[in-house]
């Protein structure tokens, strides 16, 4: 009887034991589930929440909307959402490829991967903007600023143009070497605001633009501040930058001081029964269509001038003084990252002006100047042709 009273409490015991080792083995899985678990609240407010293991997350990444033919290929390169399929990007996609200027839309989820130069060379045109922080914002600018080298056309909107998070905007050479046109990290603004003073009335940007309301976000550059080479286009009822491009760029730069999702996303965003779309698109096809700047060439009237001259005066570091800006890469020959007088020498093959090509005085006393060198070779001839005479004169007559 006694013994029959102990073995309940041995099972007991042993139940308990086991649920206490399985316990104990599952502990570190649940923290390892828990970590996967990744939650980021967007500039815009909005918080995403998703699992770094997610099938979702690894396939979502990159989307194409269109088909490819004669049309300019584009894509959004932009850290809007968790996922390339949220309507953060799938709302100004759609409006994209609506349009029917584009042969394809493109989207990258920059929040999860970072573009390769080789990938942005597909596009004609990139649209970039931020809500999360981008996957490697050096490494995107970096990127960037070379596929802008290279002839790409690059708009970049709220708040890749506005925030003062440096992991929210293109970092690397975009910002060392001054490829933006908003001075960036200036702060965002919000509250109701609409289309105000349109500058440049004429400009392909402003085609057929005719009403833009921000919604009662109007997320957009505290900052009027812009970049010494840049032009407003157009701003907010609040004189804030709306539209700005720079033309001194190989490849063409736009700045649009708005944030791409409209209120089909979220109330409180833009307004889709106004132009937002009209801007993108107009935006997208004017940096994609702009000719890019031809070595030496920085004004792009196909000439090397006294105008273009002027620019590589200002832009003249000397040898091995780095950076040669993103206005400046024009007149960087040998890509060495300075403009110096390898550059000033490369400059004068290319010389068209009537006028004289000028000096830098850096560079005087290690190549002379054309008039130099024909001064030079004539008192060359001069003394060769008087010491042919004294050869061929008879002895004593000279």
């Amino acid at each position: 009887m006694g013994s029959e009273t102990t073995q309940p409490v041995v099972r007991s015991h042993s139940t308990a034991l086991l649920i206490v080792v399985a316990a104990v083995l599952l502990l570190p899985t649940l923290a390892r589930a828990d970590s996967n678990v990744r939650r980021a609240t967007g500039k815009d407010g909005t918080v995403f929440t998703w699992d770094d293991d997610s099938v979702t997350r690894t396939t979502n990444v990159v989307r194409t909307s269109g088909v490819a033919g004669v049309l300019p290929n584009v894509a959004i390169v932009a850290s809007a959402a968790n996922d390339a399929l949220a309507p953060w990007f799938l709302d100004p996609q759609t409006r994209l490829v609506a349009s029917g200027a584009f042969g394809t839309v493109t989207v990258i989820n920059a929040n999860a991967v970072t573009p390769t130069v080789a990938e942005l060379a597909a596009f004609d045109a990139v649209l970039v903007w931020s809500n999360l922080a981008f996957a490697d914002a050096d490494l995107l600018g970096d990127n960037l600023a070379q596929y802008v080298d290279d002839g790409g056309g690059v708009v970049t909107a709220t708040f890749a143009n506005s925030s003062p998070d440096v992991f929210d905007a293109p970092g690397g050479r975009w910002d060392t070497h001054a490829y933006e046109i908003v001075i960036p990290h200036g702060g965002t603004s919000t509250g109701a605001a609409t289309l105000g003073t349109i500058t440049q009335p004429a400009h392909p940007i402003m085609s057929g633009v005719a009403v833009f309301a921000g919604g009662t976000s109007s997320f957009r550059p505290t900052t009027t501040a812009l970049y010494p080479s840049s032009q407003l286009i157009a701003s907010w009822s609040d004189d804030s930058t709306l539209v700005a491009v720079r033309d001194d760029t190989v490849g063409a730069r736009v700045d649009l001081g708005f944030y791409p999702p409209s209120d089909a996303v979220l109330a409180g965003f833009w307004d889709a029964t106004t132009d937002g779309d009209l801007l993108m698109v107009n935006a997208l096809l004017y940096a994609a269509n702009r000719i890019p700047l031809i070595p030496g060439d920085t004004d792009g009237d196909n000439d090397s001038d006294m105008a273009d001259y002027a620019v590589f005066d200002a832009c003249f570091t000397g040898a091995n003084v780095s950076p040669a800006l993103a206005g400046c890469v024009t007149f960087d020959f040998d890509r060495d990252d300075d403009i110096d007088c390898d550059d000033w020498f490369a400059l004068g093959h290319l010389w068209s002006d009537i006028q004289r090509m000028p000096t830098p005085m850096a560079c005087r006393s290690i190549i002379p100047a054309a008039s130099e060198w024909g001064l030079a070779c004539l008192i060359l001839l001069l003394l060769s042709a008087g010491t042919l005479l004294i050869l061929r004169s008879p002895a004593g007559q000279v």
